[in-house]
């Protein structure tokens, strides 16, 4: 039978009787423990209920002689009906708990007592000597049934002291079972070892024995073993092994002898390669000191194996000075740091590098060197160092260095000359732009000024030639009444005029006039307070106005037009304070963006006709003490973000050339952030709008 077979069997026996014992102590366990808690259950469930049921009883009894010995009300007499249900209840409940049926029977038997007595009492006073005895009847009552409660207390506190003590019995039954088990494996495990590994043991050290003899050289030594199983088998196959080494053993010995004389065949040819190598390798060093550059060579630990002449001239040292040494003991930490770390990217990486090295000699001269650095493989391929080479480039890179420089001198001079000029075409673009706004600030304060006088002429008398006009009508309404009959002439011309027309049609033309003048006078105000551009100095202004003024000189352009609808302005003013700026540029900058909002506006009109949210809104509030902010969204085609990044540059438009010249924002940001120390911001993306923020301080 094979070894593991025995062991398998023995094994499952164990494990059979280990289940078997170990399953029944739980199976024996568990089922004790269910009954135990469910017998505690049980008892723990009667305790609660007998411990409410003298509750409950209290309640009865305190609620009737509160009925009897107060003023017989109803409430005490409802509280007493319902501890008295729920002391039924509980009674139901606790004799399906216990098996006290003689206790519980005087129980109900009392209580049904109590309960005709309760049944007896009304309203109705009753003489004292019967009130005192219905008390004692009460007491008497309560206290019988009290008697038995306790009773059945006590009866369930023993029961609940020999669940836990059937529980204590349980545990132990189930530890006696577990130490049975323990020691029946015990038991086992001895005799698995006795009859089945004892005897490989001993089979194994025989074995050992005979791989001894076969170390020592004793090729016909042989194992007698018949265990009828795998140790068996092991014997014959180690026979089978000695046979078959000592049958190598003496093939190689005739190898051995072969191989002795191909040995002394190579050593002849290796002689010779010596000598040819000998010869290369004088050449190759007189080849490597003969060159003006630092050839060396490392091992994989950073060590120098080979260094020509001119490294050692240069750095004015020997031989024995860099053979053998890393680059921590020649030259200084840092830059021994650089040169050990290109060094190990070179070997770990397998590739040649090229790069450019800085060296100073013992005098303090910096040298700049052009160094190869490859790997150094042996024949299999294996690296086990790298070699390099360093070209001395001082002299080219100085000449490098100077045309560097006056490169850079050259460039930066261009770009000053570039700058310079175009802050000239910027300044002088704006200055131009600025002129013109303030002749047209001019131009508009002159006409507003010359229209305002014959305005406020026609606006001041409208009112006078309404009230004589009243007065003539009246005068006629006088004549109509007393002269119901007019000479045929007058009566012809009243015909002919229509005077009934005229007296309905001549107050309403006045008033019409008088609103004509009222939308004129409205418009040469909005055009002063535009026309603000030559102020040279700060002003207190409300801010509002001068956006008011904008649309309404813009009012023209909002209007519904032949391709689009009307342009809706909503405006959001919050509650501003006056602000100190220069209101007329500040004017400037609402007429910048809101042109642009309007163009921008009929462009999506245009290229989207059935789009028809055409809307400016316009935005005031206060965003943080002492600034004030104001944002201008429209609905138009919107930009992207490219085209927003420029959009603060001179010169800078999407228009079409003769339309635009890209420097209204330009300057609008000049006045905004420059000259009021404000903030002018815009959030826009392609087919949504554009917004506009301005931040501005109260006082600058």
């Amino acid at each position: 039978m094979k070894i593991a077979t025995k062991l398998l069997g023995s094994s499952l026996v164990v494990l059979g009787l280990l289940v078997s014992l170990i399953g029944g102590s739980r199976l024996v366990a568990r089922r004790g423990e269910r009954s135990v808690e469910a017998s505690k259950e049980r008892t723990h469930q009667a305790l609660d209920t007998v411990l409410e049921l003298e509750v409950s009883l209290r309640d009865q009894t305190s609620a009737l002689k509160d009925f009897l010995l107060l003023n017989r009300a109803s409430t005490d007499m409802a509280r007493y009906q319902k501890a008295m249900s729920k002391f039924v209840i509980g009674l139901d409940e606790l004799e399906q708990l216990m098996s006290a049926e003689d206790e519980i029977d005087r129980i109900r038997y009392r209580h049904a007592m109590l309960k005709d007595l309760a049944d007896e009492l009304t309203a109705e006073p009753t003489p004292l000597p019967r009130l005192q005895q219905d008390v004692r009847v009460i007491n008497s009552f309560g206290e019988d049934i009290d008697f038995y409660l306790k009773s059945l207390l006590d009866r369930a506190q023993k029961l609940d002291e020999r669940i836990h003590q059937e529980a204590s019995q349980v545990r132990q039954i189930v530890g006696t079972i577990q130490y049975f088990t323990i020691a029946l494996v015990a038991i086992v495990i001895v005799l698995q070892f006795r009859l089945i590994l004892f005897p490989v043991m001993r089979s194994i050290q025989k074995l050992q024995h005979g791989a001894a003899k076969i170390g020592a050289g004793e090729l016909d030594y042989r194992l007698e073993m018949q265990t009828k199983d795998e140790i068996e088998q092991l014997a014959r196959e180690f026979n089978q092994m000695a046979a078959q080494l000592a049958q190598s053993y003496s093939s190689l010995e005739e190898k051995v002898r072969e191989r002795t004389a191909e040995l002394e065949q190579e050593v002849q040819e290796r002689t010779a390669a010596e000598t040819e190598l000998q010869r290369t390798n004088t050449l190759l060093e007189s080849t490597i000191e003969s060159t003006a550059a630092l050839i060396f060579a490392k091992d994989l630990q950073g060590g120098y194996v080979l260094i020509n002449s001119m490294a050692l001239k240069l750095f004015d040292k020997s031989q024995q000075d860099f053979l053998g040494q890393q680059d921590t003991a020649i030259f200084p930490p840092d830059i021994a740091r650089h040169i050990i770390e290109i060094d190990r990217r070179v070997m770990e990486s397998g590739k040649p590098e090229t790069m450019e090295e800085q060296l100073s000699d013992p005098r303090g001269r910096v040298y700049t060197f052009l160094t190869t650095k490859s790997p150094w493989r042996d024949r299999d391929g294996k690296i086990i160092g790298l070699v390099g080479i360093a070209r001395d480039i001082s002299d080219r890179k100085a000449a490098e260095e100077a045309l560097k420089r006056s490169e850079t001198q050259l460039r930066e001079q261009t770009e000053q000359l570039q700058q310079t000029l175009q802050e000239l075409q910027q300044t002088q673009s704006q200055l131009i732009q600025s002129e013109k706004m303030s002749s047209l600030g001019q131009l508009v304060a002159g006409v507003a000024h010359e229209i305002n006088n014959p305005v406020s002429f026609i606006y001041g008398n409208i009112e006078h030639a309404s009230t004589y006009l009243k007065e003539i009508l009246d005068l006629i309404d006088l004549y109509e009444q007393n002269y119901p009959h007019p000479v045929a002439v007058i009566q012809a011309e009243v015909e002919a005029i229509d005077l009934d027309f005229l007296k309905e049609d001549l107050p309403q033309l006045f008033s019409s006039m008088r609103v004509g003048a009222e939308r004129i006078k409205q418009i040469v105000l909005s055009l002063r307070t535009f026309s603000r551009m030559d102020e040279s100095e700060m002003k207190e202004v409300n801010i509002h106005d001068g956006i008011d003024s904008t649309l309404t000189i813009l009012n023209n352009r909002l209007r519904s037009q032949p391709h689009r609808p009307k342009i809706s302005v909503r405006k959001e003013y919050g509650s501003l304070p006056l602000i100190e700026c220069y209101a007329g540029q500040m004017n400037q900058v609402f007429m910048n963006i809101l042109s642009n909002a309007i163009d921008a506006i009929e462009e999506r009109a245009a290229k989207q006709p059935s789009h028809c949210d055409l809307e400016i809104c316009i935005r005031t509030e206060v965003p943080e003490p002492n600034w004030i902010a104001i944002r201008m969204a429209d609905s138009g085609i919107g930009m992207t973000e490219a085209v927003r990044a420029k959009l603060f540059d001179p010169f800078f438009t999407t228009k079409p050339i003769g339309k635009g010249t890209g420097l209204g924002l330009a300057i609008s940001y000049q006045i905004v952030v420059e000259k009021h120390a404000g903030r002018f911001d815009c959030t826009s993306e392609p087919g949504r709008g554009t917004e506009f923020s301005i931040e501005i301080p109260t006082r600058p």
